[in-house]
């Protein structure tokens, strides 16, 4: 069986993992990885692992001051769930699957050890971390200071871009706890932009048909979170 690093579709992220290891030490990477698959819908975070997500896209969520889950960021085949673990570091997310996911998993304890024996890899993942946090407070200071005209399709944006298609496999009842609204605010956010040309969508899928005038009704969060997008994709320490 070909090693799992050799996959036509990896993770971005596990790939530059994977750089930063010794020619030597790449084989145990390998053997410690393992694949895994998540429901949409299903909690995905686990203290024991990391996951490297190869298809699909997930949601950090927090809880409300009324106890309903938000989500601030969305993760997809550039980064990885669960590295706060790597330097005890612990910001309170849960993640859930926003479409079915697919991801590599390798223990959180291997990857931590791989980090004591290459600074490099250390610096990369930490510089990841930081990153993502980033994103989540800027998500989140977007929920609290625009509206869901705006906030709607910021995310959609994003989501598409994490996911690489402009087609997202999500339920309106997901994309709403997702966005800390009901389900009805979704459906006439949807039908709004959908009357205008920019999207198609179901109850299931959402489909963007133009990004360029999607992008002119999006708050000014949007650039804020692309270029960190790009930063989590690029990773200047490399």
């Amino acid at each position: 069986m070909a090693p799992v690093l050799r996959a036509e579709k990896c993770n971005k992220l596990l790939s530059k993992v994977s750089q930063s290891i010794p020619a030597e030490g790449r084989d145990i990477l390998e053997i410690s990885l393992s694949r895994t698959r998540f429901a949409a819908g299903e909690r995905v975070f686990d203290e024991d692992r990391i996951l490297f997500i190869e298809k699909g896209i997930a949601s950090p969520m927090v809880l409300t001051s009324d106890g309903a889950p938000l989500g601030v960021g969305i993760i997809g085949s550039e980064g990885a769930v669960g590295l706060a673990g790597i330097d005890n570091g612990d910001y309170g997310f849960q993640v859930r699957a926003l479409t079915a996911v697919e991801a590599f998993q390798i223990n959180a304890r291997a990857l931590s050890l791989a980090c004591s024996r290459s600074r490099e890899l250390e610096i990369l993942l930490k510089d990841y971390s930081q990153a993502l946090l980033g994103d989540s407070i800027l998500t989140l200071l977007c929920h609290y200071h625009h509206d869901l005209r705006e906030r709607l399709p910021r995310w959609l944006l994003v989501a598409t871009a994490r996911l690489g298609a402009n087609r997202l496999p999500l339920t309106q009842e997901i994309l709403a706890e997702t966005l800390g609204v009901t389900q009805g605010a979704i459906s006439m956010g949807l039908e709004t932009l959908r009357s205008k040309g920019l999207v198609e969508s179901t109850r299931k899928e959402i489909i963007i048909l133009n990004r360029r005038k999607l992008r002119s009704t999006a708050c000014r969060c949007y650039l804020a979170v692309d270029r960190e997008k790009k930063y989590l994709v690029n990773y200047r320490t490399l």
